[in-house]
């Protein structure tokens, strides 16, 4: 799996099965005040429809999509960007703690929207 992600949201997936075509997500969360996004996700596709109906794609997805909002909407949106001190050190916190140092730097006028992987 890969995730690069571009700030200040756009987050392009692709992931490789053993037995089957690579998969590319396009996924770009807008926030749309201090407590609300919208997500807005697009799944690019390199096979066919035989291979893989549309129909199953988009249900695949949407059970996915619908998995990640149960724990979105669970999480506290007041995250400081500043985790100095507080950052979590287990692997699967690495892509947030980046996210939230590019996103402050993007504010206090020291970043740039360059993608990061």
């Amino acid at each position: 799996m890969l995730a690069p992600w571009s700030i200040p949201s756009l987050r392009k997936l692709s992931i490789r099965y053993p037995a089957a075509l690579p998969y590319f997500i396009l996924t770009d969360p807008t926030p749309i005040d201090d407590r609300t996004s919208q997500i807005c996700q697009w799944v690019y596709r390199n096979d066919t429809e035989a291979e893989a109906p549309a129909e199953k794609v988009i249900a695949f997805d949407r059970q996915v999509t619908a998995e990640d909002r149960d724990i979105l909407e669970s999480t506290d949106p007041d995250v400081p960007l500043d985790q100095t001190g507080r950052e979590m050190t287990m692997p699967i916190d690495k892509p947030g703690v980046i996210m939230r140092r590019m996103l402050r730097a993007l504010i206090e006028g020291e970043g740039t929207l360059a993608a990061a992987e």
